[in-house]
Order: structure tokens, then C-alpha cells, then sequence
């Protein structure tokens, strides 16, 4: 991976967690990682970047609950309309 493109990821990682910070959760950036522990109350997953082949932000772990739904769509929301400059498809 690029230096820039480490750079944009890691610009975008931010933006997430600002509007995850705004909403209550408690964020913690891990060293040299593009990935973050995110908690509120009993809710945690870890905001990732997935590299090559998925090529997206994920949070782990994959629990399907509806928590977890609703907050990919935020991360997507804040992708798209907040000046990121792509979409996640």
C-alpha cells in the first residue's frame, strides 16, 4: 500500500470515529493499525480496514445483529455524503 493511500484511510478512519465519538461511543485508535475498538455500554466491535481482496471498512465481528446493520450504515452514510470522495459498493 501507498503512503497516500495509507494517509486517505486513515483521514477517512477519523471521520468515522468523529461521528461515532458524537454519538456516544468510546473509540480507541490501535498503534500503526488502520482499526479501531469502538464500545458503548455492552456493545464493541473493532472498526478495520480490510485490505485486498475486500477493500473496505468492516467491523468485527460479523454478529449480524441490528446494532452492528445500523452502524455499517452510518460508516457508509458518512462515506458518501461527508466528502470522502467515494462510495462503498
Amino acid at each position: 500500500m501507498k503512503h497516500s493511500q495509507w494517509l486517505r484511510l486513515q483521514a477517512e478512519g477519523y471521520r468515522i470515529v468523529a461521528s461515532f465519538r458524537s454519538d456516544g461511543f468510546n473509540c480507541c485508535k490501535q498503534p500503526r493499525r488502520l482499526s479501531w475498538h469502538i464500545r458503548k455500554d455492552s456493545v464493541t466491535y473493532k472498526l478495520a480496514w480490510l485490505p485486498a481482496p475486500i477493500n473496505e471498512w468492516s467491523l468485527l465481528p460479523n454478529d449480524g445483529t441490528p446494532q452492528r446493520e445500523r452502524l455499517l450504515a452510518m460508516i457508509r452514510s458518512i462515506l458518501e455524503h461527508r466528502g470522502c470522495g467515494r462510495t462503498t459498493e
